[in-house]
C-alpha cells in the first residue's frame, strides 16, 4: 500500500509567508496574533507571533527594547524548568532591502508598494537557549516590518543540537514578511 506524504506546509497571513518542509499541524492563537505549527512527529514546533506596534524613534533602541521584552518573557516562562539557559540577543544592523535604490533597478516594474513595504527577509535580533538538560532547544528571531515586530520561535524536542540549529537556519531562509 502506497502512502502519500505532504512535502511542504505553506502559511501566508497578514503579510507573513513561511514554507515548512514536511507535514505540520496549525494551531492558531485565540487573539489572532500568534500561529503555532507542530511537526507530525511532535519533535519540532514553530510559533510566529505578531507583536505590538513598536512606535517611532531610534530603530536600534526599538529593536533592543522588543528583543529584551521577548527574551524576558521566555525566561519567566522557563523559570519552573530545571537547568535552563537563554543567550543574550545578537543584533543585526542590516536594513531592509530597497531595490529601487540600486543603479540597475528596472523602473518599468516599479510599484509604490515596493517603496512603502519592502520585503523583510533578515532578522534584526536573535537568541537561543535550552532547557531540561538540553532536551528542549529553542531559537528565536525578531523581524521588524515598518512599525510592526514579528517573532519566529523554533523549538526542538530531543533532537541533536546540530540538527536543530540547521533546521532553524533553514526555517529563516523560508520566511518573509511583506
Amino acid at each position: 500500500m502506497a502512502h502519500w506524504k505532504k512535502r511542504e506546509t505553506v502559511f501566508s497571513e497578514y503579510g507573513c509567508t513561511i514554507h515548512l518542509e514536511g507535514h505540520w499541524h496549525l494551531r492558531p492563537g485565540e487573539d489572532g496574533s500568534r500561529w503555532s505549527f507542530r511537526s507530525a512527529d511532535r519533535r519540532e514546533q514553530v510559533t510566529i507571533s505578531r507583536l505590538e506596534a513598536i512606535g517611532a524613534g531610534d530603530r536600534a533602541a526599538r529593536v533592543r527594547h522588543v528583543a529584551g521584552r521577548s527574551r524576558k518573557a521566555l525566561e519567566l516562562s522557563l523559570g519552573r524548568m530545571p537547568h535552563f539557559f537563554v543567550s543574550e540577543p545578537e543584533y543585526s544592523d542590516e536594513e531592509p532591502a530597497k531595490p529601487w535604490e540600486a543603479e540597475d533597478y528596472d523602473w518599468s516594474n516599479y510599484s509604490w508598494e515596493d517603496e512603502t513595504a519592502p520585503d523583510v527577509t533578515h532578522p534584526v535580533a536573535r537568541y537561543h537557549g535550552s532547557a531540561g538538560e538540553g532536551e528542549h532547544l529553542f531559537y528565536a528571531a525578531l523581524y521588524l516590518k515598518g512599525d510592526e515586530a514579528w517573532q519566529v520561535f523554533y523549538e526542538a524536542f530531543k533532537l541533536p543540537e546540530a540538527v536543530a540549529q540547521e533546521r532553524f537556519e533553514s526555517l529563516l531562509g523560508a520566511i518573509s514578511f511583506r
